[in-house]
């Protein structure tokens, strides 16, 4: 199971990640990176992104090295209802090629629109209604020592940390 998590959207965003994760991350855990074959759209009457298939396109972000089962669990839960986790290979700035997951729009949920999103237009006009948000979105979020259901399903979707 891959050791990296690629954030396109509104995770790259430091505060919003500290927000779900409920810790500040670190410069030493976060690396830019490129997933291939994908554009990065806007999703109609939504202010986050979501990826479509696109051969000779690529998506910059950012990846968490080594994310901790509550980071996971927490990361999930921000997710839920409308991505699911996937893998990918991403590349590193320092040319490393790895596996990563990332989350994938579900498209009955999300519909890809024909714009791209742009991480900037997003900070300027959604960052602040977006972090205001996240204590809500975050409430009930269960700890990974729990025998919630979903903390059972994130940790088995990594078989490496499940133990």
């Amino acid at each position: 199971m891959p050791d990296w998590f690629f954030f396109y959207g509104t995770l790259m965003d430091r505060d919003v990640l500290a927000r779900v994760v409920d810790r500040e991350v670190t410069d030493d855990e976060l690396f830019p990176a490129i997933l291939h074959g994908v554009r990065r759209v806007a999703v109609p009457g939504f202010t986050y992104p979501r990826l479509i298939d696109a051969p000779g396109h690529l998506a910059a972000g950012l990846a968490l090295h080594a994310p901790s089962p509550r980071d996971l669990v927490r990361l999930h839960w921000f997710e839920e209802g409308e991505y699911g986790a996937a893998t990918a290979r991403i590349r590193l700035l320092d040319g490393r090629n790895v596996p990563a997951r990332y989350f994938s729009a579900f498209d009955s949920v999300l519909p890809a629109g024909s714009s791209d999103w742009c991480p900037l237009a997003w900070r300027r006009e959604h960052k602040a209604s977006c972090l205001a948000q996240c204590p809500e979105w975050m409430t009930g979020c269960p700890e990974p020592d729990s025998a919630d259901p979903f903390v059972r399903q994130v940790l088995a979707d990594h078989p490496a940390l499940a133990a």
